[in-house]
């Protein structure tokens, strides 16, 4: 199978080296130069343009940062129109499910397969090949590319045939995610207001089982104050809130916490924190 990865951030450079690593043909590319060089290097194909990197491909995945993105790429940028007729495009990037049912609807007017395969994890499950991959389609389709699949991830989920549902799951884990981190920094700082010592606190509340288990391997980073080595940028999480927030309105949902957390998100964003990991927001 030729495969296409277009999008090599922080999760995609990551994900594609595990299917380089899994002997598959494989072509990349990426708006900035500077990430395709490590896979130049290895020897893989690096286009010039994304028409130029699916044309002859049997699986196009993407992994971009925003909904915009991928319009501005696989649409606006005729990307779509210069795949092969009956491949298949896998979006891997987090969008709401309207978005990604509206994608679906834009593959098969070009004649092209529709997967939405975001993933639950970030850089480290990345890295080490066990993310969890929710995937929204036909079973069918999901069979033809669940060997280029299994390289990243630990599981794979198909939550339905409906194009929209691996969206739908992965808006839910980002959001429990994002509200987790502030439960957490509101406890330490409700602790020291009521005497108690912050190293304490650290050191204590991670331990118990009320508290989720991300929260240990952002410690040290709440610790030092020094959340620049980011595994999940802060500005990205404010818009998969958003993303439920506008999704919690199509459905006629109250989405109360939601909401909240993401005026929370959206203010340390306006502080200057976007670039920094999510558990920046600690500050605010």
């Amino acid at each position: 199978m030729k495969v296409t990865f277009l999008g090599l951030g922080i999760m995609g450079s990551r994900m594609a080296r595990h299917i380089l690593d899994g002997g598959f043909s494989l072509t990349v590319w990426n708006r900035s130069p500077g990430p395709a060089r490590e896979f130049e290097e290895a020897g893989v194909t690096v286009a010039d343009s994304p028409e130029q990197a699916v044309a002859s491909a049997d699986l196009v995945i993407t992994m971009l940062a925003t909904p915009a993105a991928v319009r501005e790429v696989m649409i606006d940028g005729g990307v779509l129109q210069a795949m092969p007729e009956d491949s298949i495009w896998a979006d891997s990037s987090t969008v709401s499910p309207a978005f990604a049912r509206q994608s679906s609807e834009w593959a098969q007017t070009h004649g092209c397969r529709y997967l939405g395969i975001p993933v639950a994890g970030t850089r480290e499950p990345a890295a080490a090949g066990t993310l969890r991959v929710l995937v929204g389609g036909a079973k069918s389709t999901l069979d033809e590319v669940r060997s280029v699949l299994e390289t990243y991830s630990s599981a794979i989920v198909h939550v339905g045939p409906e194009a929209d549902r691996g969206a739908a799951l992965k808006i839910l884990v980002n959001g429990m995610l994002a509200q987790s981190m502030l439960v957490f920094s509101e406890a330490i700082k409700m602790g020291e207001a009521m005497g108690m010592d912050r190293d304490f606190l650290y050191d204590t509340l991670p331990g118990l089982p009320v508290i989720a288990p991300f929260v240990q391997g952002k410690v040290s980073m709440m610790k030092s104050d020094d959340f620049g080595d980011a595994s999940f940028p802060l500005e990205l999480m404010h818009k998969d809130l958003n993303l439920i927030v506008e999704t919690a309105y199509e459905k006629d949902q109250p989405a109360l916490l939601a909401a909240l957390a993401r005026e929370i998100y959206g203010r340390a964003k306006a502080a200057g924190m976007g670039r920094e990991d999510f558990a920046a927001v600690h500050r605010t």
